[in-house]
C-alpha cells in the first residue's frame, strides 16, 4: 500500500495553513495510464495560485548535498520524467524540498 512521505504531509499541511487550494495527485501504480509509466512521473500537488496560475508540484525529502550546498535531483528519474509531465500536460512542475534536519519548517523550490 502507498503511503504519503513526511514532506509530502508537512507540505500539505502549509498548503492547508496558507489556504491555497490544491489537488493531491494519488501516486500508487493504477491510479496512473500504463501509456505513461516510463515516460514521465507525476508530480505530488496540481496547485492553483489564485489570479495567477495551475502549477504542479513535487515535495522531496532531500539533504543538502555537502559538495554543493544546494539540493540534487536524480537527472533521469526526477528531471527527465517531471519535464515530460510537463511537456504532455503543459502545467508546469516547481520542486519543493525540505528534510527532518529543519523540521520540515522550511521548503526550497
Amino acid at each position: 500500500m502507498w503511503t504519503l512521505n513526511e514532506c509530502e504531509i508537512k507540505f500539505r499541511e502549509w498548503l492547508d495553513q496558507k489556504e491555497l487550494p490544491y489537488l493531491f495527485i494519488e501516486q500508487s501504480p493504477d491510479s496512473f495510464a500504463t501509456l505513461f509509466k516510463y515516460i514521465t512521473k507525476r508530480p505530488d500537488y496540481l496547485i492553483v495560485l489564485p489570479s495567477i496560475a495551475l502549477i504542479a508540484v513535487d515535495a522531496k525529502e532531500r539533504k543538502l548535498h555537502e559538495s554543493y550546498e544546494t539540493y540534487v535531483l536524480d537527472e533521469n528519474d526526477d528531471i527527465k520524467k517531471l519535464t515530460s509531465f510537463q511537456r504532455i500536460f503543459r502545467i508546469p512542475v516547481w520542486f519543493a524540498f525540505s528534510n527532518q534536519g529543519c523540521a520540515y519548517r522550511t521548503c526550497i523550490g
